[in-house]
């Protein structure tokens, strides 16, 4: 029997204690393209010298599983509703682990609420109470159950693309096991194009055909002695927030490119993907500053490729993700 690449199918679910299996079912279906599930383990090799020299047969020691997928980047489609909970989007439980709170807030109700207007689901980074996922991928027939997962997340907005996410995360590698398929119950949300979304840089309006920002959650695999497999936990112990835009050149009266990356001054940058309530999502960068600035070429126009980092002078608000 052969598996179908495209019979793939993977849930995810927040974790109530790290590395405690969560069970997610068919409604924690996350739709995603290209999953990929690659165990890593230590090679234990007995180097030892006898009459022959051939090589003792080795162990897998220490043992993790990273897997990787991409995801598009979309909201729940609802922003009215008797639950607040329907505003968070599919891919609320990634962005969890990968070291981010999700507060879900309303505006114009007060008391206790019957309806919910302009319901709003908020991500941004934090330094501590880091949550976990576990994740499932079932290929065809093929289950990779992986607890304890944490991870990292690039953002891509593109020009007249939908704009999409390339996640990678880390967990405990479990045995894996003959499963049947299940079939995961999706949104059916279709995605914003990127188009029209008021990219600004401070109050700057540039021509970019395309933005990417990068969480560089740096993933470290936490081993212990008294641990099984050697492994206790899989830790987000830093980030390094950063990105790239690749505007068109402008006069130095409009905007001074050069001047702003010698001075390292700081400005914010936002955009808003969407129209339509529930689908709508806002990218905030308070302090974003040039790293270097290289000239290009785009169809006969000079543009600039222009590496960005994302600081926070206050702490845990370099990025801050809203659906609305």
């Amino acid at each position: 029997m052969s598996l179908l690449l495209r019979r793939s199918v993977l849930l995810g679910k927040i974790e109530d204690n790290y590395g405690t299996d969560a069970s997610p079912g068919t409604a924690d279906a996350i739709l995603c393209a290209a999953p990929t599930v690659t165990p890593a383990g230590d090679l234990l090799t007995r180097d030892f010298v006898r009459s022959s020299i051939s090589p003792y047969p080795h162990v897998i020691g220490a043992k993790t599983v990273e897997v990787t997928f991409d995801t598009e980047i979309k909201g729940s489609g609802t922003n009215s509703s008797t639950s607040t909970s329907d505003i968070i989007p599919e891919i609320g439980v990634l962005l969890r682990a990968c070291g981010m709170s999700e507060t879900v807030t309303w505006g114009s109700t007060s008391g206790t609420p019957t309806t919910y207007s302009d319901l709003t689901a908020s991500y941004q980074p934090v330094s501590t109470n880091f949550e976990s996922a576990t994740i499932y991928v079932y290929f065809d027939g093929v289950l990779h159950k992986i607890v304890g997962c944490r991870g990292s997340a690039v953002f891509t907005l593109d020009a007249g693309a939908f704009p999409r996410i390339s996640w990678t995360f880390r967990g405990f590698y479990q045995d894996v096991v003959d499963e049947s398929m299940v079939t995961g119950v999706y949104d059916d949300t279709k995605p914003p194009i990127v188009e029209s979304i008021s990219l600004v840089l401070g109050s700057y309006s540039p021509k970019v055909q395309s933005v990417s920002i990068d969480l560089a959650n740096t993933i470290a695999e936490i081993r212990d002695v008294n641990a099984s497999e050697a492994m206790r936990e899989i830790a987000i112990t830093a980030r390094d927030t950063n990105g790239r835009i690749n505007p068109e050149m402008d006069l130095v009266a409009n905007y001074d490119f050069f001047g702003i990356w010698k001075d390292a001054t700081e400005k914010a940058m936002s955009c808003t993907i969407g129209s339509s309530g529930g689908n709508r999502v806002i990218f905030s960068c308070p302090s974003i500053q040039e790293s270097s600035l290289a000239y290009g070429d785009r169809e006969g126009i000079r543009v600039l490729d222009i590496p960005i980092k994302l600081a926070s002078e206050s702490g845990d608000d370099e990025l801050v993700i809203k659906f609305i």
